[in-house]
């Protein structure tokens, strides 16, 4: 019996400090793993750009509007569109809805909607009655009474570019970038709103 344990035991050893092959069996071992972090690697680096993108396209439109003068027309939205769709550079797809509404704390409703336009049929204009939804409100940064702001929502699905990843395609890009008007009180838009109202002045 010792004989034979004692054969064992040599042969246990002998494999141990047998080197052959070792390459071999590392490269099997580390390639996939090296294969995975460089594909990762560029999956993230993509959707960061994608994300950084979008981002930026909904600041770039949401600045135009707000410079504007004149009021917007079917034109002019559809001009905002195909700019956004240009700076975002995607295979997915992609929606704008640009909205502007006022806060008026005196009236029924605190939040008055002026008008709101949408560049797809799956994201519907925004109603008055999206302007009291809690999930809405919740968003909303600090607006003093009677100031006009306009809201620009940005959509961007994102599609991992040359392999399927299923679980990645999934994802959407979501903005919602709010802003002022800088050279006049309120941005109007033709055939909607062609005034700037006033506040409802405060009850005595």
């Amino acid at each position: 019996m010792s004989i034979i344990s004692t054969m064992m035991r040599e042969k246990v050893l002998s494999f141990i400090r047998d080197t052959r092959a070792t390459a071999t069996m590392e490269f099997v071992i580390v390639f996939p793993l090296f294969v995975f972090w460089f594909v990762a690697s560029l999956v993230f680096f993509d959707a960061f750009k994608s994300r950084n993108q979008t981002q930026k396209a909904a600041y770039v439109i949401a600045d135009i509007v707000s410079r504007s003068q004149s009021p917007l027309t079917d034109n002019d939205f559809d001009g905002l569109t195909e700019l956004f769709n240009r700076m975002v550079v995607t295979s997915g797809r992609t929606r704008l809805r640009i909205t502007s509404f006022m806060r008026d704390e005196e009236a029924s409703q605190e939040y008055n909607l002026q008008w709101s336009r949408s560049s797809d049929v799956a994201l519907p204009e925004r109603r008055q009655a999206d302007m009291t939804a809690p999930g809405f409100v919740r968003r909303l940064p600090i607006i003093d009474n009677g100031e006009f702001v306009i809201l620009v929502e940005a959509y961007n699905d994102y599609k991992v570019p040359l392999i399927n990843l299923t679980f990645l395609d999934a994802m959407t890009w979501e903005e919602f970038t709010i802003t002022t008007p800088r050279l006049v009180r309120c941005v109007l838009y033709d055939g909607i709103v062609n005034t700037c109202p006033l506040p409802t002045p405060p009850t005595s």
